[in-house]
């Protein structure tokens, strides 16, 4: 190979999988009590549910001002808990309008005039809360 030396390639999910089992240690090593370390995946999942919670608290607002109805918050909801599902399994697997349409009955047309707006918001506020308590958690 021309003379250079290649260095061999970690795959993207062993990648992934190491550096969450490595703040899973790290966590649970510095702030864990008894308890957090018999079920390690206690606390990713409680991470987690802070963010759908905080996506939440978004629909429950966007639901009072009237921007949706509460069909159209029940289904986002869902869709949320599935993004957050993959994010938990290491990233997510499709576009917006995949996890949408498993809870809605609309084309991908009617989804980027009227609803990818607020699906794109609701999962970076669901990124964003995981990642300010990821944050908080290390310091």
């Amino acid at each position: 190979m021309n003379g250079r030396w290649v260095e061999p390639a970690i795959p993207f999910n062993a990648l992934i999988n190491r550096l969450k089992n490595q703040h899973r240690n790290d966590f649970m090593l510095h702030h864990s009590t008894a308890a957090e370390l018999s079920q390690p995946g206690d606390y990713i999942d409680s991470v987690i549910d802070k963010g759908v919670t905080a996506a939440g608290e978004i629909l429950a607002h966007y639901l009072e001002m009237g921007r949706i109805t509460g069909e159209e918050e029940s289904a986002f909801l869902k869709m949320i808990a599935d993004v957050a599902e993959d994010l938990r399994d290491g990233g997510i697997s499709r576009g917006l309008y995949g996890y949408f349409e498993n809870h809605f009955d609309y084309s991908k047309d009617v989804f980027n005039s009227k609803y990818h707006n607020i699906a794109d918001y609701l999962v970076r506020v669901l990124k964003s809360s995981i990642e300010k308590q990821l944050t908080e958690d290390r310091n």
